[in-house]
């Protein structure tokens, strides 16, 4: 397999600005043919019945402090980013039905490193999350670094879960990176978090309201989540397994 060509580096580099200030970036709105043939799992792969993975067996691997220690792909790999508050460790927790797994801290920005978990030769990549400016100007430039050096290698992304808070509007910085993924034309979902506290027509409004201010494609997976409740992590099962059995598909 080659090596990512220079435009594919381009455009990988823009999904960094946020690790690089901990602010936002002005949103790249990708161009409407580019929105009209963003991958989708259900369009690439509609007869393609996805096996179910069991979830209970996914183990903690390894962890990588600079791009220069990340090992060559060897599978399909499930990448979980969002804000650093956005309780993307919990939902990791849940959907492998562990308890402390992924480390849960109360304190924003503890994720400093890039976090792979197996399953057979599946990977899920657990990234640092963005947006968390109460740290040094290098420790931000290592982040950047770490992302960025992900991005840029020539790796089995088979989805990437951008995870926003119902609760709120998408911020500037969820806008940019649902922006990089459309133009870098990643096959990837919006996770809706921390569902549970909102009622259930608050959610359905509120995931109506992020997909039209996201101005997702239509067939883009919503799943909305709670990590409390563990309510939708069966739908999250589903689209990761429908991701997973496409990027078999494409060996």
């Amino acid at each position: 397999m080659g090596g990512p060509s220079a435009s594919d580096l381009r455009i990988r580099r823009r999904a960094t600005a946020w690790y690089n200030h901990g602010r936002s970036t002005k949103r790249h709105v990708p161009p409407a043919a580019v929105i009209a043939g963003a991958r989708t799992l259900a369009q690439n792969h509609p007869a393609r019945k996805a096996a179910s993975m069991n979830y209970n067996t996914v183990e903690y691997e390894r962890s990588f402090g600079t791009s220069s220690q990340l090992t060559p792909s060897e599978g399909p790999e499930i990448a979980f980013a969002g804000r650093s508050n956005v309780g993307k460790s919990s939902l990791l927790n849940k959907l492998f039905n562990r308890k402390k797994l992924a480390y849960v801290s109360s304190t924003p920005g503890k994720t400093a490193t890039i976090n792979f978990f197996r399953s057979g030769d599946v990977r899920f990549v657990d990234l640092p999350g963005y947006g968390y400016a109460q740290v040094s100007k290098s420790e931000r430039g290592r982040w950047s670094e770490l992302i960025e050096g992900y991005f840029n290698q020539d790796r089995n992304f088979a989805l990437v879960a951008s995870l926003i808070d119902i609760r709120h509007p998408a911020t500037d910085l969820d806008e940019t990176m649902v922006g990089f993924l459309l133009e870098a034309d990643l096959p990837f979902c919006i996770v809706l978090t921390k569902g549970d506290k909102l009622s259930h027509s608050k959610c359905q409004a509120q995931k109506a309201a992020l997909a039209r201010q996201l101005e997702l494609p239509p067939n883009i997976p919503l799943v909305v989540t709670s990590s409390l409740k563990g309510s939708g992590m069966d739908d999250l099962r589903a689209v990761i397994d429908q991701a997973i059995a496409a990027a078999e598909g494409r060996r």
